[in-house]
């Protein structure tokens, strides 16, 4: 399940800027808090279409009220149709998990699907831990360091530039070190929550 709450400094959601500011915390190009409906609440257009995923009352303590989504972990997903490719983003997100098990959260993808063509990805991978991946021409990944208990809340983000570093922050705080990078995938025209992707089921 996941619930994005408006995305500014000091708070999180799903989504990218692709213009940042000389000073001060750069606005979300795209967010979604999910309380009810998957509208982009950034003002920006990008809604997203949810196939089967439904609202429950469960959100993070730090939210404290309104609506998340919940994954079946089968076929249920959202998917934001979104062209705009940035040389550099934030991705960020409550989640909590049934079962701690391999699965994608947020994944960027093409018209072949996530199982062919993705990057731009908040994961959980196969030894369990929270895991940020990309394409840059090779396979590139941070994966955190810390256990993931069943029922409990966490937010996570990563984040990455072309020509710099890609990290993965969970609560805050920057787990499993930082990967330079070269220049992220430009092919993507869309986002995925709660589908499968190449190296992870639903």
């Amino acid at each position: 399940a996941f619930d994005d709450t408006a995305w500014a400094q000091g708070t999180a959601s799903v989504g990218f800027d692709d213009t940042t500011p000389p000073t001060g915390a750069p606005p979300a190009a795209r967010a979604w808090s999910f309380d009810g409906n998957v509208t982009d609440v950034s003002g920006h257009g990008f809604d997203g279409q949810n196939l089967g995923a439904t609202f429950s009352t469960n959100v993070p303590p730090a939210i404290g009220s309104g609506l998340s989504l919940q994954f079946d972990g089968l076929t249920s997903q959202v998917q934001v149709p979104d062209p705009v490719n940035p040389s550099g983003y934030t991705l960020a997100l409550w989640v909590s998990v049934d079962a701690v098990r391999p699965c994608s959260l947020i994944v960027r993808t093409d018209n072949s699907g996530p199982d062919t063509d993705y990057s731009h990805q908040l994961r959980i991978n196969s030894s369990g831990q929270f895991e940020h991946y990309l394409w840059d021409g090779s396979e590139r990944t941070v994966a955190a360091t810390n256990i993931i208990k069943p029922g409990v809340w966490y937010h996570l983000a990563g984040t990455a530039t072309n020509g710099g570093p890609m990290r993965l922050y969970v609560n805050g705080i920057s787990s499993g070190g930082a990967v330079v990078i070269g220049n992220l995938w430009s092919g993507g025209n869309q986002w995925r929550f709660g589908t499968d992707s190449g190296m992870t089921p639903n």
